[in-house]
């Protein structure tokens, strides 16, 4: 009587380390078809500028195919294919496949540290920390689970793969949903995790591929299932910046070009009828000729402090009483979601574009203009990384200004103002300057000013406490003679993304979109000539006004190498002006960012030098570059990489989040003339400052 021999746990495990390799080579064979399908949609799009109607909608788990491609073909697949053929089981294996996924961890790590926006949560602390061990010991412990079935018990492995799939699908949903590298280092997790899981169930080889195959292309069939879930256009611009920037750091690759429609093109040949116009805008920004308003100028500005955050009377409880000296505009547009360019903006009356093409502008500094005009300058600034490498500091405060002061935190910087101001010698004038920096990440919760448990709560709680600080500041100022005398600016450098839904994200910090909670931030004036306890929201102002108010409050015109772009705030007072205002991003941050505009300043820059800087960063960007254009009451965003428009009610839709663009091509066709214009104006700025340089 013959008997059935029993299975060996050995047996099994070669069943399936076979068919773990046999998922492997599936999978490997589907991600390469499906990426390659992503590739070519992706190029149509970027070359093309349309895309076929049977695309208008994408589901953003299949973008994460081509990455899933780089990680798995040349980061795992590989090596563990080695090992496995050549080391023997047990601890060989198992150190080996540990030290090759601990690389590909701290690969991983040091990828997306600076990746966007995982520096603005407030959690980043933990979310480092973690990183730096869990980044390797996580691909280890999987690599080691999945490379090596005969040293591991089968149901450990199965429990492990199980839950590997669950966290890394809960964990994509959840806290990064939005980072392009966890997103695609993850679904790569996800997808290996359903191959490992499913191919041992199928006897027949090709049974193994179809079935690996097919879980790789759920993500595919799901854009016809499920419509209207993200427009492909946000889909490639997350997925190709990424794709390209993985790919350059591979060997024996070179990192792809994008054809992004530029945000002013300094070659362009203007027509006779756009030089008319351009100059006739340049004419209309000419000042009256008056006496000086006032004495003095203190400026303050608020760092990464978001309009509607400032405007919530439980969060700013001493602004709605101290507002009552001066005019308060709710809504002000920045012209760049980040410090350096919005300083730039600030105080040489020019868009982020034209600044940083030629350092025309840093040897014919409009503020160096107004050194003679205060006999005391009182500039301070925080004492950090970014405002010592003056990027920031130079645009209001040329070489040949007095030092400039290092604060530690608010109280520090409001307390030096203080003692500064008040030690003016009667009868002389004051020019002063501080940077308020608490609201930027990583948030602290301050005591008395709990708002809750979340994070934007810990970031309102920062923002109350500068309120409480300034309050106390200008509740002594305010009593004094000399405010009367003093032309007061408050305002924010840009907004802040709290989680706030951009292109299908939720997005966190600042840099890369041009959306209301980035572009909008709180304007404050008081003092000679300006209204007292007035809110007006129809007001059009923006940052480019700070400086032409500055030499309309002193009574000349800007010098005639400023080529000022801005209206002064008491033209706009007298006359309000519905005009259309622009925000920029160009596709670089961090630390090249500064350095870019650091270079931009320097007297002796070479002008070549940065153009061919800029070309290089526009087109292998880590993001889209983006224009938005805000004009009565509607706004436009353009995406540069794909050259697409977005449009926004604002009346109707504050938050940006339906976009109008199919409904009213009327509309969008009305503001990107108007963008066009803005542009002619910009290149006739560039070329007139590259004509007298």
């Amino acid at each position: 009587m013959s008997s059935t021999p029993k299975r060996t746990d050995r047996t099994i495990d070669s069943v399936t380390d076979t068919s773990i390799r046999h998922g492997w080579a599936a999978l490997v064979l589907s991600a390469t078809l499906f990426g390659a399908f992503e590739v070519v949609l992706e190029r149509f799009a970027h070359t093309a500028g349309a895309l076929p109607l049977h695309y208008t909608t994408f589901n953003p788990y299949a973008s994460g195919a081509l990455v899933a491609l780089v990680f798995a073909v040349l980061l795992h697949a590989l090596p563990a294919w080695v090992v496995v053929r050549v080391l023997p089981n047990g601890w060989p294996r198992v150190l080996a496949t540990a030290a090759f996924a601990a690389a590909l961890g701290y690969a991983w790590q040091a990828t997306i540290r600076d990746g966007e926006g995982l520096e603005a949560r407030p959690d980043y602390v933990w979310i480092r920390g973690g990183l730096a061990f869990g980044g390797l010991l996580v691909p280890a412990a999987f690599s080691v689970l999945v490379v090596t079935p005969g040293f591991v018990p089968r149901a450990v492995r199965t429990a492990a793969m199980t839950a590997a799939v669950w966290v890394g699908f809960a964990f994509n949903q959840s806290t990064l949903r939005s980072y392009r590298e966890f997103h695609g280092y993850l679904t790569f997790v996800v997808i290996l995790g359903l191959a490992w899981l499913l191919a041992p169930v199928a006897r027949l080889a090709v049974a193994r591929w179809v079935a690996a195959a097919c879980i790789v292309s759920v993500g595919l069939a799901a854009n016809v299932a499920w419509p209207e879930v993200v427009p492909v256009e946000a889909n490639v611009r997350r997925l190709s910046p990424y794709a390209g920037h993985v790919l350059a750091a591979l060997p024996l690759t070179a990192e792809p070009t994008f054809l992004v429609e530029p945000i002013v093109d300094p070659d362009r040949v203007l027509r006779a009828d756009e030089l008319e116009r351009a100059e006739a805008w340049r004419r209309a920004k000419a000042l009256p000729a008056h006496g000086r308003r006032g004495k003095n100028v203190l400026i303050v500005v608020l760092e990464s402090t978001r309009a509607d955050t400032w405007a919530d009377p439980a969060v700013t409880k001493t602004f709605q009483s101290w507002k009552r000296n001066g005019l308060y505009v709710p809504k002000a547009v920045a012209q760049y979601p980040a410090t350096p360019l919005a300083y730039g903006s600030m105080f040489t009356s020019l868009p982020p574009s034209v600044i940083i093409r030629h350092p025309f502008w840093a040897r014919h500094s409009a503020m160096a203009a107004l050194r003679n005009e205060f006999d005391t300058w009182i500039l301070s600034q925080p004492n950090n990384y970014w405002f010592r490498s003056s990027a920031i500091s130079r645009f209001i405060a040329p070489k040949e200004f007095d030092a400039v002061h290092a604060h530690r935190s608010t109280p520090d910087a409001l307390s030096y103002l203080w003692k500064r101001v008040r030690g003016v010698e009667k009868g002389k004038s004051f020019f002063a300057w501080v940077h308020l920096y608490d609201p930027h990440a990583p948030y602290t919760r301050h005591k008395g000013l709990d708002f809750g448990d979340a994070p934007s709560d810990a970031y309102r709680s920062e923002v109350a406490f500068v309120d409480g600080q300034l309050g106390r500041f200008f509740r002594w100022f305010y009593g004094t003679p000399m405010a009367k005398d003093t032309l007061v600016i408050v305002l924010g450098d840009h907004g802040e993304g709290l989680g706030d839904m951009i292109d299908g994200s939720p997005f966190w910090g600042h840099h890369v979109h041009v959306h209301g909670v980035l572009s909008h931030v709180p304007f404050f004036a008081s003092g000679p000539g300006i209204p007292t306890d007035v809110t007006r929201g129809e007001l059009h102002v923006e940052q480019r006004d700070v400086l032409p108010t500055l030499f309309d409050f002193v009574g000349r015109s800007p010098p005639t190498t400023s080529f000022v772009g801005g209206r002064s705030l008491y033209r706009e007072i007298d006359r309000p002006l519905a005009r259309p205002l622009v925000t920029e991003a160009i596709s670089i941050r961090g630390a090249r960012f500064f350095q870019l505009v650091e270079l931009a300043q320097r007297p002796d820059a070479d002008f070549t030098a940065i153009r061919n800087l800029l070309s290089t960063l526009n087109d292998s960007p880590r993001y889209a570059p983006k224009l938005a254009l805000e004009y009565h009451g509607w706004k436009i965003v353009r995406d540069l990489m794909l050259r697409r428009s977005s449009l926004y009610d604002l009346e109707r839709d504050p938050d940006e989040l339906h976009d109008l663009a199919r409904e009213r091509p009327d509309k969008v066709r009305e503001l990107e003339w108007e963008l066009d214009e803005w542009r002619i104006r910009q290149t006739w700025t560039l070329q007139a400052g590259e004509r007298a340089h």
